[in-house]
């Protein structure tokens, strides 16, 4: 470990990954590390999904992959794979640490980030924490247990981990993101939309969401007609099927953005996952939105955040399971009169 004279030029390990939920915060915490340290270097290890292989790397991030796989207690094929799969992931964190020598590890949450927190502590690397959500997830509060401190996006979180160690920061944006708020005008001129139109941004995170998608596309026309324009971020799985919905100009379809600061300026209201990310990019940018938190999130904790976001602004939470046209129409068309009514500018 450096002194505190060395640490001009400290490494980092940063671990993240799975979605862009752990992703966008890292780089927005990397952009800052970079100004503070410009002679230090930043490490990531994450999982073995593309996403984050290919957000990373166009950063020009030195990025490691590692199996890892959540478990549960149930004794099942399940439980027989995880422990396959975390066997390697153990042995391919230690060689990412061996390799890096991090003077700090800063874990985002996720099960590659608990493999490496494992070493980290036997070897002795000073570890924090950064949780995004309002229910923290089972990695982070095993890792909380041996970080030196834990930062947290929202009061919610701190009752999950030993307040001693807790301080919080709120989840980090990216700047490129920031810079957006207040340039509607601007947002709508860049994306070739009506001025004058109300405008929804559809999104269903980095992974994309299937029945957000194939929901919206089943009132697309009335919305249409009644004079909505549509920012569509479909996800790459559905793109080619949202390009053959309607050839309107007032539905447009993007497979993925990793610099959505436009799209939000541009919206009067979203239809969204409620990933922390997601909620606090809602939040900034003052957007009524539509919440649908993923069934599958672990331990529910996107319908926490939507509650979350709930008490904060405009907000409509549909859970999957009552998400039709119908009611997506009718918290649309709710939601929009309440903003109206509020005379409150986006």
């Amino acid at each position: 470990m450096k002194t505190n004279s060395e640490m001009t030029n400290f490494n980092i390990l940063i671990a993240a990954g799975g979605t862009g939920g752990h992703i966008f915060p890292s780089l927005a915490i990397v952009e800052e590390l970079r100004e503070l340290n410009p002679e230090g270097k930043v490490f990531f290890v994450g999982g073995t999904r593309k996403l984050e292989k290919a957000l990373l790397e166009s950063k020009k991030l030195p990025f490691f992959a590692i199996r890892a796989r959540g478990w549960n207690r149930s004794l099942n094929i399940n439980l027989l794979k995880a422990f396959t799969t975390n066997s390697i992931g153990i042995w391919q964190a230690l060689a990412v640490i061996l390799k890096t020598h991090p003077d700090a590890l800063l874990c985002m949450g996720s099960y590659p980030s608990l493999l490496t927190a494992f070493w980290a502590r036997v070897l002795g690397i000073p570890i924090f924490v950064h949780e995004q959500n309002a229910l923290p997830g089972m990695a982070n509060r095993v890792i909380g247990k041996w970080a030196k401190r834990i930062f947290v996006s929202v009061p919610e979180s701190k009752s999950y981990f030993p307040k001693e160690k807790v301080i919080v920061t709120g989840n980090p944006l990216r700047k490129d993101l920031l810079l957006w708020r207040n340039r509607k005008v601007e947002a709508r001129e860049k994306l070739a939309l009506e001025p004058k139109n109300p405008t929804i941004l559809v999104m269903g995170g980095s992974l994309g969401a299937e029945i957000v998608n194939s929901t919206l596309w089943k009132i697309l026309e009335e919305l249409i007609d009644k004079s909505f324009q549509i920012i569509h971020l479909t996800g790459n799985k559905d793109f080619t099927t949202a390009r053959k919905i309607t050839p309107s100009k007032y539905y447009k379809p993007i497979p993925f953005s990793d610099s959505p600061g436009m799209l939000y300026a541009a919206a009067d209201l979203a239809i969204c996952r409620s990933g922390a990310s997601t909620v606090f990019e809602l939040l900034w940018f003052g957007i009524p939105s539509i919440l649908v938190p993923l069934k599958e999130a672990a331990e529910n904790h996107q319908y926490y955040n939507a509650l979350w976001l709930q008490k904060k602004q405009k907000v409509e939470i549909i859970q999957e399971g009552e998400l039709t046209p119908c009611s997506l129409k009718e918290a649309i068309e709710n939601l929009y009169q309440l903003s109206k009514e509020s005379k409150v500018q986006y």
